[in-house]
């Protein structure tokens, strides 16, 4: 299909190319669709398996790698209290989270011990030496969609779409970036409240671009918070150097999430009351 435009936005997004393994359930944590599909096919087949022990990998130990198999490994127990469950997770990174206040890491590291979870840093993963897994957990960071390189437009070393400060193509003036997808002239990390905050400048600049007011930069918070649940019921907050965990952590991520999410809930409209025809009066 090709389709026309006057102005274009992109929020693609980015993607992960996992390698593919005979007799593993590869699962990519990215594009959060196709996880959602392989995640309850395995539980579907898990339902109806024998209860033999299951290897799980996660490769990757930024925060998508730490969450993931945490979360996999409390529902798994939940659901299956009977079944053994060995974890590994591999990062090539020498630190756990990476781009965190160390307090973050030191608190990941406890929950992923406490889940029995064996970490290996500084390891690159290799398919071929590997121990064998059912499992693999696949966030091993961010991919540019390979077509982005042959769009014509100007992308960075990664493949990404180079914007300038009002979220504009730097190549293409009518075509405008956000999110995963775009790269930003001081790369910004993948992580979704830099697109959320790009909302509304987007908004508005492409309204500027139809001829409806002025266009306005973007301007990236030095810092952002962020909010790792550990799927014990707790939760780890940090904020530039800071870092916290516990319960109250966990329920005010909840209530951030929940929150987030309600603004996208579409409330019914009232259906006007419709006025009623006169009833005539008949007199006898």
């Amino acid at each position: 299909m090709v389709l026309d435009y006057d102005v274009l936005s992109l929020n693609v997004g980015s993607t992960l190319n996992p390698p593919a393994l005979e007799g593993t359930h590869v699962l990519p944590l990215r594009p959060l669709g196709g996880l959602r599909v392989a995640w309850e096919a395995l539980l579907a087949e898990l339902a109806q398996a024998p209860l033999r022990p299951l290897a799980i990998t996660a490769v990757g130990g930024g925060a998508a790698g730490v969450e993931s198999v945490l979360a996999v490994l409390a529902r798994l127990r939940a659901l299956q209290p009977a079944r053994a469950l060995k974890a590994v997770l591999v990062s090539r990174s020498v630190s756990l989270l990476p781009g965190l206040p160390r307090a973050a890491a030191r608190s990941a590291q406890a929950a992923l011990a406490a889940a029995g979870v064996e970490l290996r840093l500084d390891t690159n993963y290799n398919a071929g030496d590997a121990p064998a897994s059912d499992v693999l957990l696949w966030a091993a960071g961010a991919e540019a969609h390979a077509w982005q390189r042959d769009s014509g437009l100007t992308v960075g070393a990664s493949g990404y779409i180079r914007i300038d400060g009002h979220l504009r193509s730097l190549s293409h003036p009518n075509v405008h970036a956000v999110g995963d997808c775009a790269d930003w002239a001081d790369p910004l990390p993948k992580a979704g409240v830099y697109a959320v905050r790009m909302g509304p400048v987007l908004s508005r600049n492409l309204r500027a671009a139809l001829g409806v007011g002025t266009p306005q930069a973007y301007l990236p918070q030095p810092r952002v918070l962020a909010l790792l649940a550990t799927a014990d019921g707790n939760a780890i907050a940090s904020w530039g150097p800071l870092a916290l965990r516990g319960r109250w952590v966990q329920r005010w991520k909840e209530r951030i999430d929940g929150d987030f999410l309600q603004r996208f809930v579409l409330q019914p409209h009232p259906v006007p009351p419709t006025r009623s025809s006169p009833v005539p009066r008949v007199s006898t």
